[in-house]
């Protein structure tokens, strides 16, 4: 229960399940407050592009189930991504995350996929980035191909939500693999039921391209594919993983590339590896081919294969 004033909009309570201090400092404040936290531990909500997820309307989530109210209600889009995205018990994830001190802040969408949104946000060293999967539309059923077989994940119950926590985690564990293996990825951080907060590639909130936009200025496309390759090639033998969605639409670019969005990747040891693996290369191939690249499919099979 919460008390709430409905006349002045002021919170006269908490949450019973958390505590959490749903109280308002003003009106228009941008700030949520937390209680736990000696030196302070506010989730400042602020604009960086077009949704703008204000405090006031993740207080009326909580309280009315993320019913976003009519005022605050700037268009269709904003609208669906608050109500995805903003569930209670994904207000309560980022709630734990703030109380940590791993968020500080949490801006707009930076990116929207199948099964996730990603926002730019501020943690205590800088900028960050936070994917937040959605529960109620993610596509659950595709995720189960990549976490069935996948020995880390064998007791995960086959309910929507488990496998969606389960996807989380897995793509934090699989960003920690690449990344010690030295391929260039997003340094993952921590996960957090749905939430997965990492390093923020770009600057002043503005994210590094995708390199299917920076197609035609990539000045050395022979260097990009050789450190493209380079890297499936870390992957493969020194982490032991697949991407399983490798292609120009899943690796930045900021002057190299970056390998991005791994929740679906799998182990060597996984049943369909060899086929994930496959489709990877032919992935490279064909996007690098495009750009004047001589290389094949076979080739590059077996020169990662040969390592």
């Amino acid at each position: 229960m919460y008390g709430w004033n409905d006349q002045d909009g002021a919170n006269t309570g908490q949450d019973e399940k958390t505590g959490l201090d749903t109280r308002r400092r003003h009106r228009d404040s941008h700030t949520m407050e937390f209680p736990g936290c000696q030196s302070g531990c506010d989730l400042e909500i602020y604009r960086t592009s077009s949704i703008v997820v204000t405090a006031q309307g993740l207080f009326a989530g909580i309280r009315r189930g993320c019913q976003i109210r009519r005022d605050e209600r700037k268009d269709s889009e904003d609208l669906k991504v608050r109500e995805e995205v903003f569930d209670v018990p994904t207000l309560k994830a980022l709630y734990r995350l703030a109380n940590k001190k791993f968020i500080r802040s949490l801006g707009g969408v930076m990116s929207t996929g199948k099964e996730a949104n990603v926002f730019h946000a501020i943690g205590e060293k800088g900028e960050i980035a936070v994917k937040i999967y959605r529960i109620t539309t993610s596509g659950f059923k595709a995720m189960q191909e990549y976490i069935i077989g996948d020995p880390r994940f064998k007791s995960v119950k086959h309910t929507k939500k488990d496998i969606v926590i389960a996807w989380t985690k897995k793509e934090l564990r699989n960003l920690m693999r690449a990344y010690d293996a030295g391929v260039r990825v997003p340094l993952p951080i921590i996960s957090e039921r749905n939430v997965l907060v990492m390093e923020f590639i770009g600057k002043d909130g503005i994210h590094a391209p995708l390199l299917k936009e920076v197609a035609s200025e990539i000045e050395d496309p022979i260097g990009t594919y050789e450190r493209i390759t380079e890297y499936m090639s870390l992957l493969y033998h020194e982490a032991g993983l697949v991407h399983a969605d490798l292609s120009e639409y899943n690796i930045m670019y900021d002057g190299e590339p970056i390998f991005i969005d791994m929740g679906q990747s799998v182990l060597l040891s996984h049943p369909r590896a060899e086929e994930f693996f496959v489709r990877d290369v032919e992935n490279i191939v064909r996007f690098f081919r495009k750009l004047g690249v001589e290389c094949s499919e076979e080739g590059l099979i077996a020169e990662i294969k040969r390592g």
